[in-house]
C-alpha cells in the first residue's frame, strides 16, 4: 500500500493551498510522526486528536468498486498517514475543553505547509465534510463528487450511516 502514501505526497505537492474559515484557536501543537488511527484520527505525545469538521470512512468499512469489495476506511487511514509523514503539521486544537484522554479526541484543524489536511482529504474523497459541525468542506466535497474523486468513483456508505448500522449489528 506504498501507493497511498506516495499518492499523498503527491496530492499535497500538487495542490494550491485549501482555505477555509478559521475557528479560533486555542492552543498549537507540532505534530511529528503520530500514530495514525483512522482517516480523522491519530495519537500524537500520548493525546488523541481528530481532524474537525470531516468524517473519514471507519478503518474496518468497506466499498464497493468494479474490482469488487476493498478496505475503503484502511485507504483514508493510509492516505491521512501519508500526508502527516510527508511534514510536520501544524495543528490548533478547537476546543481546549474537549479532553485529551483515548476516550474523547481532541477537535483539531492541521496544515502542512498552509494547506488544511482535511480539506485535502475530502477533496482527495476520502472523507466527507461533517454537515453537523461545519459546512466549511462542503465545497470541497463537491469537487470531489463532481470529479469522481476518491471514494466518489465507488459504491460508498457515508461514515455515519455505516456506524448507525454497525451499532445495531
Amino acid at each position: 500500500m506504498n501507493y497511498i502514501n506516495l499518492a499523498a505526497v503527491l496530492l499535497l505537492a500538487s495542490l494550491a493551498p485549501a482555505r477555509a474559515a478559521e475557528a479560533p484557536p486555542a492552543e498549537a501543537v507540532a505534530v511529528v510522526d503520530p500514530t495514525v488511527l483512522s482517516g480523522e484520527t491519530f495519537l500524537f505525545d500520548g493525546v488523541f486528536y481528530r481532524l474537525w469538521g470531516i468524517a473519514a470512512p471507519h478503518r474496518d468499512q468497506h466499498c464497493r468498486d468494479q474490482r469488487g469489495q476493498f478496505r475503503c476506511g484502511r485507504h483514508a487511514t493510509l492516505l491521512l498517514r501519508g500526508l502527516l509523514l510527508a511534514a510536520p503539521a501544524d495543528c490548533r486544537i478547537i476546543d481546549a475543553t474537549a479532553p485529551g484522554a483515548l476516550t474523547a479526541p481532541r477537535p483539531v484543524r492541521c496544515r502542512l505547509a498552509g494547506t488544511d489536511v482535511a480539506a485535502l482529504l475530502v477533496r482527495a474523497g476520502y472523507a466527507f465534510a461533517d454537515r453537523v459541525i461545519t459546512d466549511t468542506y462542503l465545497p470541497a466535497e463537491r469537487t470531489a463528487q463532481s470529479t469522481r474523486a476518491g471514494l466518489w468513483s465507488t459504491r460508498f456508505q457515508y461514515p455515519w450511516d455505516w456506524q448507525t448500522e454497525a451499532t445495531t449489528r
